[in-house]
């Protein structure tokens, strides 16, 4: 599948947070969704991570409607729906969803994630050393 998903469940994540699951859960494509408080419609936050860009979109900023968005693109991903990381980042994005624009700079700000482009010929368990 383009996108793996983790799901966790009592308590929220930052966006540093974000970046060790990502590398703990040696994901299958170029993005990963992690859903923090996830037995919560109404806390936490969808943390889409595909390739260079993030969006963190916390739940307290969103109507129900908007939560329910985000969760069938979830569903989507992980049924395959999605050919691409772009039509996932294009489908939040056409959402017009909340993005927390602090976390967002926190994470795509953090020294320890590669530059883009830096390690595009890096492949298969290299990518772990």
């Amino acid at each position: 599948p383009v996108a793996s998903v983790v799901a966790k469940a009592g308590f929220r994540s930052c966006a540093p947070c974000c970046r060790d699951m990502l590398a703990l859960a040696r994901p299958t494509g170029k993005t990963f969704i992690m859903v923090d408080l996830a037995e919560s419609n109404c806390r936490g936050t969808f943390h889409f991570v595909m390739g260079d860009k993030y969006l963190p979109i916390p739940k307290e900023a969103c109507e129900p409607h908007e939560v329910e968005i985000m969760k069938n693109v979830v569903l989507d991903a992980q049924a395959g729906k999605f050919s691409s990381s772009q039509e996932i980042y294009d489908a939040m994005i056409d959402a017009n969803l909340p993005v927390d624009e602090t976390a967002q700079a926190l994470y795509l700000g953090d020294r320890a994630l590669l530059p883009a482009g830096c390690a595009v010929n890096v492949r298969g368990t290299a990518l772990l050393e």
